[in-house]
């Protein structure tokens, strides 16, 4: 291989490590807004949530995340409600903090 070849090669592995890097944040940001949505639910056991992978995620700045979950949980009178939250979270080095739960309107 040439010089320009293998710095070619180089290049395509390191953009698909980068695409992989990123998918990952997303689906640890998609699973941590699930965790944070259990949380403030009033029955955390009822909650019936959409397949994570399914998601909204974006990445708004460095480290900051938009996620959108869709899930069913039992309100305070005990009525199932399908319901769509959205958290916004900071990425620290070995936590995830949320800085907004809120659920929107459907």
């Amino acid at each position: 291989m040439t010089p320009e070849q293998r710095a070619a090669e180089q290049a395509a592995k390191d953009k698909r490590a980068q695409a992989e890097a990123k998918l990952e944040h997303l689906n640890q940001a998609r699973f941590a807004c699930e965790e944070f949505v259990k949380r403030s639910l009033h029955d955390p056991d009822s909650a019936q949530f959409e397949d994570s992978d399914t998601f909204f995620a974006e990445e708004t700045k460095p480290d900051s995340y938009r996620v959108q979950a869709r899930l069913r949980a039992k309100n305070g009178f005990g009525a199932l409600r399908k319901i769509v939250v959205e958290c916004r979270l900071l990425s620290t080095k070995d936590k995830w903090v949320a800085t907004s739960v809120r659920p929107l309107e459907n």
